[in-house]
């Protein structure tokens, strides 16, 4: 791997302060309204009543979806003005967002692990619909912490090719057109129109993101998330050629 990959990494990861600030407050918030109170509930034998609050690994979530906004908004124009090679950019934002699905998963894995299940049973009040988590969103309660990690990377993976190239295309008629079918297919889903054709339709656009976000099957979920999350980012090599 070039070193100017490894230095396009860095500054990616050094100028997205906004992620960073962005996700701590509602980290921080969370921590002072809802893990506290309740470690000190549980700590008491006393009963939360209806308390609900998000995970922090659900809102660590948040980091990827404001970076990867962030990094192709700004970044791009900056290295590619700084003489950065277009496909070095290429490689080191694909590291860049490996890097912190890889560690937002591992946090996410390690706090619904070690904080929310022991809270879930141990303290009164408090049931599995009580903290929201990516893990009990997808339906993933039920697996293994390394699964857990390798089901939430891949998702974050996905999430953050797919918000980077609708960032980078939004100005280009392609843009609006993946944004279109994007939001048409997720339409579709809660459409009640009956025609066979269309319920045939409905079938397979469900089926796609069932195998991708939902399947029970882990490593085929995992594998298609990554595999799509490749293929929608290396959207990005023919749109970049075209920008000045």
């Amino acid at each position: 791997m070039s070193k100017k990959v490894l230095t396009i990494v860095e500054l990616n990861l050094r100028n997205i302060q906004w992620a960073y600030v962005l996700t701590a407050i509602p980290v921080l918030l969370t921590l002072f309204q809802f893990y506290i109170p309740s470690v000190i509930a549980a700590w008491n034998g006393d009963d939360t009543g209806t308390a609900r609050g998000a995970s922090i690994g659900y809102i660590l979530c948040f980091l990827i979806i404001v970076a990867s906004i962030t990094i192709p908004k700004k970044n791009y124009s900056r290295f590619i003005s700084l003489g950065c090679n277009r496909m070095d950019f290429f490689w080191g934002t694909l590291l860049t967002y490996v890097l912190l699905s890889l560690v937002v998963s591992l946090a996410g894995a390690i706090v619904y692990c070690a904080v929310d299940l022991p809270l879930i049973n141990n303290l009164h009040g408090l049931h599995n619909d009580s903290i929201y988590s990516l893990h009990g969103i997808f339906g993933w309660d039920e697996s293994a912490p390394i699964v857990l990690f390798f089901r939430s990377f891949s998702v974050l993976f996905l999430f953050s090719a797919i918000i980077h190239t609708l960032v980078v295309v939004q100005s280009n008629p392609y843009g609006k057109i993946t944004l279109f079918l994007i939001i048409a297919s997720v339409l579709l889903i809660f459409s009640t129109l009956s025609t066979s054709w269309f319920l045939v339709l409905q079938d397979g656009i469900k089926a796609i993101y069932g195998v991708v976000l939902l399947h029970e099957i882990a490593l085929l979920q995992i594998t298609m998330s990554l595999a799509l999350g490749c293929l929608v980012y290396c959207l990005n090599i023919p749109i970049n050629k075209r920008k000045c």
